[in-house]
């Protein structure tokens, strides 16, 4: 709402000719039985200057008669907690450009005092709205040591953040607390990714005895490694709990893939032996062509 800035001063000071020109004492007709006519004539003038480039609504016109004094009073009071609300939305949330999204139509539309009163839910929601979502920004940019620790860069979440300012700027609490609810999952699944991440490193790089490593020959961690670690930078935990998970599972079998290759090894030694002895009788082999010689 920077826009406004500029025509403030002038707004207000060209009000305050009007509250001069209305005091009591100058008061006309109908006008003159509006014992409240002077605060509405100085609050209106101060809506018009917060208020501004909006145009102000039909709901805060001065009363023409004593039977309308009391319900533009209250609607002047709605009027200035509205615009209370937008500038806080503006502060928090500056992207947004509040000051041109739907409240300034429901403002300007205003017929009367409940016109306004729905016109400041409105704004109350879009207010509460862009706190959450610039908690939400504050969140994402936030450090994450768990990804930091593995060398990885946060993600930006720089679409979900711009659905949440665009549901705020049109006054859209449901769209902006869908857009907050998603980005608050994926910063707790990238969480849960990189730890897992971070665990099966430790669990590859972790001292084995030779019968694990016998079992572990031939396997390849590292790249397993690097396709969980580009799933936690895509935010997918499945892929990254499937990946980790492979790896746990060959590292807890590596003593009994060890094992069964020990005995393998066993067996075929075994076998070879057999087949040299059959070979080769006594351990020597006969010369082909020469008979042996009976023994004595």
């Amino acid at each position: 709402m920077g826009a406004r800035d500029a025509g403030r001063a002038l707004v207000a000071a060209l009000a305050l000719v009007g509250v001069t020109l209305l005091a009591p004492g100058r008061a006309v007709g109908a006008e003159a039985a509006c014992p409240m006519l002077e605060w509405i004539v100085a609050q209106r003038a101060v809506l018009a200057g917060a208020a501004a480039p909006w145009q102000l609504p039909a709901a805060v016109a001065l009363p023409s008669g004593p039977e309308l004094c009391a319900g533009t009073a209250a609607a002047i009071s709605i009027a200035l907690d509205l615009i209370a609300d937008v500038e806080k939305a503006d502060r928090l949330l500056p992207d947004a450009d509040v000051g041109s999204g739907a409240i300034r139509g429901l403002f300007e539309g205003a017929l009367d005092a409940p016109a306004l009163s729905r016109a400041a839910a409105a704004a109350r929601d879009q207010s509460e709205a862009a706190a959450a979502v610039a908690a939400a920004t504050a969140r994402v940019a936030a450090p994450r040591p768990v990804l930091e620790a593995l060398g990885l860069p946060p993600a930006k979440l720089e679409a979900e953040l711009a659905t949440a300012v665009a549901a705020v700027a049109q006054a859209d609490r449901a769209a902006a607390g869908a857009a907050l609810d998603l980005i608050d999952r994926e910063l707790a699944d990238e969480q849960a990714a990189a730890q897992l991440v971070g665990e099966a490193r430790d669990h590859v790089a972790a001292p084995r005895d030779p019968l694990q490593e016998l079992g572990l020959l031939g396997t390849d961690f590292v790249h397993r490694l690097l396709e969980a670690e580009g799933a936690v930078q895509a935010i997918n935990l499945d892929s990254t709990r499937a990946l980790t998970a492979s790896i746990d599972a060959d590292l807890a079998g590596a003593r009994l893939g060890g094992l069964i290759r020990l005995a393998a090894a066993s067996v075929l030694a075994g076998a070879l032996a057999i087949a040299v002895r059959r070979r080769w009788p006594g351990g020597r082999r006969a010369s082909p062509g020469v008979p042996r010689r009976p023994v004595a």
